[in-house]
């Protein structure tokens, strides 16, 4: 399996922006097409630190091979703006701590399988696909949709 780095989908375009700290307003799972589509606030942080400013886009993983929600941990208490998303990785960079990673029956060579942990309500996404792609969005263009 290979390895994604999703912040280098936005480094080319914007040097500032990453998936750390971003918000997940909601998710789309289309199962006829096999894609997870994540509607995301990605962090801007400018030069000199600070807080960061937010703007809209959608990170689509296309042939997805398998999807994974954890529950909510016990006392997680999700924020109003979106699940906070504070790491991303591949699977394989959890090691043998965290036990309920899934397993793959089969595992092409060209697919990754990675990794999202949102702190605020103590839970991981898992998603094995093909493929993935990220998108600007226009503020006017937000939809809702899947499960938050």
């Amino acid at each position: 399996m290979r390895s994604i780095a999703l912040d280098d989908l936005l480094q080319g375009e914007h040097p500032g922006a990453s998936f750390h700290d971003a918000s997940i307003e909601g998710y789309y799972f289309d199962v006829r097409s096999r894609s997870v589509e994540y509607y995301v606030q990605i962090a801007f942080y400018g030069p000199a630190g600070g807080k960061p400013w937010y703007f809209p886009g959608v990170l689509t993983f296309s042939e997805v091979l398998s999807f994974l929600v954890e529950a909510p941990g016990s006392g997680a208490m999700q924020r109003s703006e979106g699940l906070w998303l504070t790491a991303e990785g591949p699977v394989e960079s959890l090691g043998s701590e965290h036990t309920a990673v899934p397993v793959l029956a089969t595992e092409p060579a060209r697919a990754f399988h990675h990794y999202l942990y949102f702190s605020d309500v103590n839970a991981f996404m898992f998603i094995a696909a093909m493929d993935v792609e990220f998108a600007w969005r226009e503020v006017e263009e937000q939809r809702r949709g899947g499960a938050v």
